[in-house]
């Protein structure tokens, strides 16, 4: 398949993606939002917040796609990927917001400035539901992320797993709540309020590698990969940095010493060849040609 069309296919599709579930995130929200207020339960309430973000991290996700799969263009020759690298780090800092958000209703309900609690059946069956459609969303999600070579939607998968720890949480707080331990809400609401921020700095720390230029790809196995075309004696200085899905590759390869320079030129477009061939996600390679040393 074309190149183009490849990627084309995949903003079509992730966009899909994003829509179907920031619409389910949305509508979670509102159920949790909504029975937060009627129950007065903070954990509810915060919980409901948080899935707002779920929401609007899809919403973050769709106007990045307006940008990230553009084609280079002059001023920008590596392509413009790293602008959902970039959104991904907007969801670890609405994450960190969330966070504090739960830990300020948290304080409310510890000092007494929340009313009493509220609790019905209704509520536990309204909380079940949500859970499984985070459930859903999350391995939806981090699925697709990973057919699609998406790094957004596979970092927004964990914000959406982050919520169901959330989830999970509130219902063992309402449970107890319900036996008679009021404090149990607000005690449940700060643990999960630690949740999220580890699940913000693990999405912080997962494109960090992307944004200092690390390497993406073994280099011992571009080397493997290079030395296995005939007239190549050695290969050094690899260097590879980009996204997922979006990799690119310099080297210096060496090669015998008699070659033309049509011929070294042939090697060196053999080595691009074999290396995108047998590396999934690589978008260029560079290839330095040098002769070796003669014995």
């Amino acid at each position: 398949m074309n190149n183009d069309l490849k990627t084309g296919n995949n903003i079509s599709q992730i966009q899909q993606v994003l829509i179907y579930t920031m619409v389910l995130n949305l509508t979670v929200s509102a159920f949790k939002i909504i029975f937060g207020m009627m129950t007065h339960s903070v954990s509810i309430y915060s919980d409901g917040f948080h899935s707002v973000f779920d929401g609007l991290s899809n919403v973050v996700g769709l106007v990045g796609l307006r940008f990230a799969y553009n084609p280079p263009d002059s001023e920008h020759p590596y392509g413009h990927k790293k602008v959902e690298i970039l959104l991904t780090v907007v969801i670890s800092l609405m994450m960190f917001f969330a966070c504090f958000e739960i830990f300020k209703d948290v304080y409310g309900a510890l000092t007494g400035k929340m009313p009493q609690l509220k609790i019905s059946f209704e509520t536990f069956i309204v909380m079940g539901a949500t859970l499984a459609v985070n459930v859903f969303v999350c391995i939806y999600e981090k699925r697709m992320g990973q057919k699609l070579n998406s790094d957004f939607l596979v970092a927004d998968s964990a914000h959406t797993k982050s919520d169901i720890y959330v989830t999970c949480g509130v219902l063992v707080g309402l449970v107890l709540s319900k036996l008679g331990l009021r404090h149990v809400d607000p005690v449940v609401g700060a643990v999960v309020g630690l949740m999220v921020a580890w699940s913000g700095l693990e999405i912080l720390r997962s494109t960090i590698s992307v944004l200092i230029d690390a390497n993406q790809i073994d280099t011992k196995l571009l080397s493997e990969i290079s030395c296995k075309i005939e007239s190549v004696v050695g290969c050094h200085k690899i260097r590879t940095r980009g996204a997922r899905g979006n990799v690119f590759v310099d080297l210096h390869i060496v090669v015998e010493p008699d070659l033309t320079v049509a011929e070294g030129h042939e090697i060196a477009h053999k080595v691009v060849n074999a290396i995108k061939n047998e590396m999934d996600g690589v978008a260029d390679v560079v290839v330095h040609v040098e002769p070796a040393k003669k014995t």
